[in-house]
This record gives structure tokens, C-alpha cells and sequence, in this order.
């Protein structure tokens, strides 16, 4: 019974390497290296950001990386940043709402967005 787990397991491994081995060529060319850059690399880089901005800072910091996130998207025209902007989205929010929460039980500041545009349209010209 354990020798037939440990064949599987080695043609599972060696079918890996036999993959990689068609795989490597295409792996070391310069134009699918910024491909896999530009797909994958910017808009993790991008959520990270967004996360340290929604995180550390006020909510206009994380509008101002939704646009951000939506004009890369937008220019480079991948729709592979799209869950990265949806997840980003959602995370700022479900944030928002913690930060609110904690507001009532401790001095935080953490100012929601409601409250910034309401403080703006009440202020006298």
C-alpha cells in the first residue's frame, strides 16, 4: 500500500519536471518575463500599496489608490487587475467599518469617508 503512494507521488514529481523541462525556454524569454510582470507583479505591488495606504492613512489616501488601481487598469488594459481592485475594495471597506466600530470605544481617529464629505459641505464659504 505505501509503495504504490510513493510511485504516484514520484510520476507526479517526475511529470513536474518533465513540464519544466518544456517549460524553461519560454520562462527565460525577455517578453514573457514582462508579460508575467505587468500581469502579475504591478497589480500585487498595486494591492500592497493599497492595503499599507488603507491601513496607515485616511480614506482619501485609499480613494486616491482605487484610481489609482482602475487608471493602470485601464491603460494597460488587463482585465487581470480587476480582482485585485474588487478584493481591494472590499478589504478597504470591511476596514472602514473596524475603524468605526473602534471610533465608539476609543479615541481613534479614524474619520470614514461620510464623515470627511459632511464635515466639507457643512464648512460656511
Amino acid at each position: 500500500m505505501v509503495s504504490l503512494a510513493t510511485k504516484s507521488t514520484t510520476f507526479s514529481i517526475n511529470q513536474v519536471w518533465i513540464i519544466l523541462d518544456y517549460l524553461w525556454p519560454v520562462l527565460e524569454d525577455p517578453v514573457f518575463i514582462t508579460v508575467f510582470s505587468v500581469l502579475f507583479i504591478l497589480p500585487a505591488t498595486l494591492f500592497v500599496l493599497h492595503v499599507l495606504f488603507v491601513l496607515f492613512t485616511t480614506s482619501w489616501a485609499a480613494i486616491l489608490m482605487w484610481i489609482l488601481t482602475v487608471s493602470v487598469s485601464i491603460t494597460t488594459g488587463l482585465a487581470v487587475l480587476v480582482p485585485f481592485f474588487l478584493f481591494a475594495v472590499f478589504t478597504a471597506t470591511v476596514l472602514t467599518g473596524l475603524c468605526t466600530i473602534l471610533k465608539h470605544f476609543s479615541s481613534a481617529d479614524c474619520t470614514s469617508l461620510k464623515d470627511r464629505l459632511l464635515t466639507m459641505s457643512n464648512k460656511p464659504s
